[in-house]
């Protein structure tokens, strides 16, 4: 089997063509960034090269004129995919332009005993090991978005999250209607 051939394969082979495809990129797009030429690391799993992540960075507004149905449908790739928590966070900085609401969690420190992770990462790994149903890893990614703005320190030094899950469900709202979720899953 080509290289070529495997790429193609879905998110699971090659998680980065979701992000090209939600912005806007057509496979022939994709194939002038040389998006065959992938390099097969130590586990088997395809990364993209230096050249053109940074080409894909450099479009990332793209977002904005993107068909809202087919940025939906290429999240939903991406959050069902087998290495989904490792796209999230090693894709941060470009979702972030899809979800601008996931920005405030990225690096915020959620102060706890029960916690290893900043907030960003606790839900990307979150996604990554709840059952592979679509409505879940959704709930999974916007459930601990309204962290952020929830957050309190008490006297310990630990914090506390009082009401993060309504911040997060109105959040999720938002973005359901932003990028049009089908009606089923959106409510």
């Amino acid at each position: 089997m080509a290289v070529s051939d495997r790429v193609k394969s879905g998110p699971e082979k090659a998680p980065h063509r979701s992000l090209w495809k939600a912005l806007g990129l057509t496979d022939e797009d994709i194939a002038a960034l040389r998006a065959q030429d992938k390099v097969e690391d130590a586990e088997g799993e395809y990364v993209i090269e230096d050249k053109t992540r940074d080409a894909i960075r450099a479009n990332v507004s793209c977002f904005e004129y993107a068909e809202k149905g087919k940025l939906f449908n290429e999240l939903s790739r991406i959050v069902m995919g087998k290495y989904a928590a490792r796209v999230l966070e090693q894709y941060s900085d470009i979702l972030k332009f899809l979800l601008p609401e996931i920005e405030p969690c990225i690096g915020f420190d959620q102060h706890s005993v029960h916690h290893d992770f900043d907030v960003w990462t606790h839900i990307c790994k979150s996604v990554g090991y709840a059952v592979p149903e679509l409505p879940v890893r959704f709930a999974m990614l916007f459930h601990d978005l309204g962290k952020p703005d929830c957050c309190a320190i008490d006297s310990r030094g630990r914090g506390h999250f009082k009401g993060h899950g309504e911040r997060g469900r109105l959040i999720a709202e938002r973005i359901m209607r932003r990028l049009e979720f089908p009606a089923a899953l959106s409510e």
